[in-house]
């Protein structure tokens, strides 16, 4: 019982097959056959006569070629005198000869779409054929809605002249256009081309087309003229012409070199056009050439041949970069929280799965932010989202700017315990509190990173207060190496949730000591975000971080004790990092970089600082990938660090 059958653009080979009019089933319930745009060879079938429930043929842009069939007329044809047959689509096979069937034109009083130009089809002298033509196209100068396009494109050769007289040459016209893909909303050129390699023209001395489009998916923006017309010639020895009305759904060109100059040779490029893309525009789509004419110069009407262009408009894609649920070039702790706020939200998927740190393409949500914490492309935003961000953390976009990529501003607040020389090995808990001072009146979740000598500090367990917890909830951390300095947590209710309100304990972090230090040893909270309903990510600038057995201690209360320089962050990175540094006094401050072999890339800083914490961003763009050394000097303090960048 198949009613639709679409084999458009396949590169089908080979005569149409004869069982497609043979089948009993299919005569009785095939509606819509399209063959478009593929190599059918030979004659339509006899027995298409049989497809009596037709109501669409569409067997353009193929290489068909011989006299109609007898049967033509009873395509569609229910019952004898009715025909159901509403679009019959046969334009662009050049081989294919007899008479418009007067029987069609009086049975098939519904049809809307008919276009046979391109063919050698001829048309009956019988007025009431060209009364049904000026029927269907009567039906355009009337309003409908939605809006209705019915459409005539003929061959206009009367039965009984006799066959045009041999061309002296063949003139191809065909459509150049280098894109890769169009997207809605795209501007895009084309090159209205002559000729071939293989078929070049010869004394060719006029050459005039009309390129038809759909108005409502492309509109003309700028045409020129290609050089190919102009050999051995001045821009007054060729006659020009440009039709194209805003909105008409054409582009009428004409180039005519002037009765005392040769005709032109070879190949080459007439006419280049400009079209700009509809934002609503996906879809598939022909340009096709209509009404051509060609002369050589004697005046001698050449033969034309055209090979439409046949275009697909996508939506416009976004790129995704797995991990980076933000959007902001770096896949950092902060990109869980999305995550959690959008759990369960769902939207298109991507056509592969595949979360590579690489960009892919992907439909846009009815929220385009989505589209990005969707991380894996599944059309649903859960808890599989969270794995590309562990794949890829830490790895930044080729355009990634920490500066310009900030998408708080302001610089985050940060806190730090202190643990005494001679503490002993043993674990301790710390706290993170939001204290009365919270000025955010809900949050679903908050996220963090640390930083800490390895040697003697490791994260043993982190998991939310009771002001924060539930039964369900996003709890991810990151180590970022072995003896890294760096440790990156996130706690989150999901945004299916009810938020949490007010100020209380927030989350639990235990540490374990590894050894008795023989100095102090700092562990730094050096930012905390929280999360809203509805996506919102923000800096927290109040709370507390505290444990019952150690000193806490704030950036705002008290400065830096002694110099340091900080393992940078990311790292390894891509292209961009940042290092700091702290100074206990001002200072003069030389940080520069340096390859492995001691050579020195560049100065970052060289410059007299005050005391308290600096960051500084480096960019590798322009480097190959490999370790790299900086060096912090001041006042004395001299203390060097290795970075990894790879591409």
């Amino acid at each position: 019982t198949l009613t639709n059958l679409g084999l458009a653009g396949l590169g089908l080979e080979g005569p149409i097959p004869e069982w497609l009019g043979g089948s009993l089933s299919l005569r009785h319930f095939l509606s819509t056959l399209d063959l478009s745009d593929n190599n059918l060879t030979g004659p339509i079938p006899e027995n298409f006569g049989n497809l009596s429930n037709l109501s669409s043929l569409n067997l353009s842009n193929n290489q068909l070629s011989g006299d109609l069939p007898a049967r033509f007329a009873e395509i569609g044809r229910f019952t004898e005198g009715y025909n159901g047959l509403s679009t019959l689509r046969i334009f662009g096979n050049e081989g294919l000869t007899g008479e418009f069937p007067m029987a069609l034109a009086e049975e098939a009083q519904f049809m809307r779409h008919l276009e046979y130009d391109g063919t050698v089809i001829c048309e009956p002298a019988d007025p009431a054929f060209q009364a049904w033509l000026e029927e269907i196209e009567r039906h355009n100068n009337r309003d409908y809605y939605p809006p209705r396009t019915w459409i005539v494109a003929r061959s206009n050769i009367p039965c009984g002249d006799p066959p045009p007289s041999e061309p002296s040459e063949s003139v191809h016209l065909h459509i150049m256009h280098e894109a890769d893909r169009l997207n809605a909303g795209d501007d895009f050129r084309i090159d209205i081309m002559a000729g071939t390699p293989d078929n070049p023209v010869h004394d060719l001395s006029g050459v005039s087309f009309k390129l038809e489009f759909n108005s409502k998916a492309f509109s003309v923006e700028n045409v020129d003229f290609g050089p190919f017309m102009y050999q051995n010639a001045t821009s007054e020895q060729v006659i020009t012409f440009v039709e194209a009305p805003e909105q008409g759904g054409f582009a009428a060109i004409t180039l005519s070199r002037v009765e005392d100059v040769s005709g032109v040779n070879g190949y080459g490029r007439i006419a280049s056009l400009d079209f700009k893309t509809d934002e609503q525009a996906p879809g598939s789509y022909s340009l096709r050439f209509t009404e051509k004419l060609a002369t050589d110069s004697q005046g001698y009407q050449m033969e034309t041949t055209s090979q439409p262009m046949h275009i697909e408009v996508f939506e416009r894609l976004l790129s995704v970069w797995p991990g980076d649920t933000n959007n902001d070039g770096i896949v950092d702790i902060e990109d869980v929280l999305p995550v959690a706020a959008y759990f369960g939200r769902t939207g298109p998927t991507r056509e592969t799965f595949d979360i590579t740190w690489k960009a892919h393409e992907a439909r846009p949500w009815n929220e385009p932010e989505l589209t990005y914490v969707d991380a894996t492309g599944s059309g649903v935003i859960n808890h599989n989202d969270i794995i590309p961000i562990g794949l890829n953390f830490g790895k930044t976009t080729p355009d990634y700017d920490p500066l310009e990529n900030n998408l708080h501003g302001d610089e985050p607040v940060s806190a730090e315990l202190v643990v005494p020389a001679g503490f002993p090995e043993a674990a301790f808990t710390a706290s993170v509190v939001l204290d009365e001072a919270f000025h955010v009146d809900e949050i679903l979740g908050i996220a963090g990173d640390f930083s800490f000598d390895p040697q003697w500090i490791s994260v043993t367990e982190n998991k939310p207060g009771s002001w924060l917890a539930r039964d369900e909830m996003i709890l991810f951390d990151h180590e970022h190496g072995e003896q890294s300095e760096n440790y990156s947590f996130a706690i989150s209710r999901l945004g299916t949730d009810e938020a949490a309100r007010g100020s209380g304990h927030a989350m639990d972090l235990t540490f374990q000591l590894t050894g008795v230090p023989d100095r102090q040893i700092h562990i730094r909270l050096d930012r905390l975000l929280y999360s809203q309903k509805g996506g919102k990510v923000g800096l927290l600038d109040s709370y507390q971080f505290i444990s019952a057995e150690l000193t806490s201690v704030t950036d705002d209360m008290e400065l830096p004790s002694e110099f340091h320089l900080k393992q940078n962050y990311p790292n390894p990175f891509n292209p961009s990092t940042q290092i700091r540094f702290a100074l206990p006094e001002q200072v003069h401050v030389h940080l520069a970089v340096y390859n492995l072999l001691g050579q020195k890339i560049a100065t970052l800083v060289n410059e007299t600082r005050p005391a308290g914490r600096h960051h500084v961003a480096f960019d590798a763009t322009g480097l190959s990938s490999g370790g790299l050394i900086y060096r912090l000097e001041a006042d004395g303090y001299i203390e060097t660090k290795q970075m990894m960048f790879l591409k």
